[in-house]
């Protein structure tokens, strides 16, 4: 076994599975990987999105909770895959951080769905379109790219911030589809 078998077996046996759907079918070629931080109010706005995907595609999630001393997310989660709305499971990463979150859902991801050929990101406080899951994946097909990003709208529930939705900050780093040199954040992907 080499070095890098030998670390990632580690990280992965470090990392508690805290919930899974009723007969997790994983055999799915899409898995929608969605780290999770201390909002699990919008959580539930995000899986809700997820669940309401028009396509014809199945699919999976993965939930990757990173706060491991309060868990405020894995129960959201729970409840989604308890009750059927979602396929998938939800792990918590005791590593606290995005980065450590993110490698978690999609190390989950590969060894869980090993038939899965799509693998789409979005973060805990985005909402998906209805038709996100298709037109990612489409976009994906259409144009053979290795990597498809999209960009992230804001919408601030604090009405003494939404003027900040016309920031600079929050702008899409670019202002139509195609071939770009690098896509800026990992929020839609």
């Amino acid at each position: 076994m080499n070095k890098m078998s030998i670390a990632t077996e580690f990280l992965v046996t470090d990392r508690a599975w805290v919930a899974a759907s009723p007969g997790l079918d994983c055999s799915v070629e899409t898995v929608v990987c969605i780290p999770s931080f201390r909002r699990p109010q919008h959580l539930r706005l995000t899986l809700e999105s997820v669940a309401a995907q028009r396509t014809a595609r199945r699919f999976a999630v993965v939930v990757v909770e990173n706060d491991a001393a309060n868990c405020e997310s894995a129960p959201v989660a729970a409840e989604f895959l308890a009750s059927g709305k979602l396929n998938g499971l939800c792990l918590v990463e005791p590593r606290q951080g995005n980065c450590h979150a993110i490698n978690a859902a999609f190390e989950t991801a590969l060894a869980t769905f090993p038939q899965a050929a799509n693998f789409l990101m979005i973060d805990d406080d985005e909402i998906a379109s209805p038709d996100w899951l298709e037109r990612m994946i489409e976009a994906a097909e259409t144009t053979g790219a290795d990597v498809i990003g999209g960009p992230v709208w804001p919408n601030f529930d604090d009405e003494r911030k939404r003027g900040l939705k016309r920031h600079p900050a929050f702008a899409p780093a670019y202002h139509s589809s195609g071939p770009v040199p690098v896509i800026y954040g990992c929020g839609n992907c």
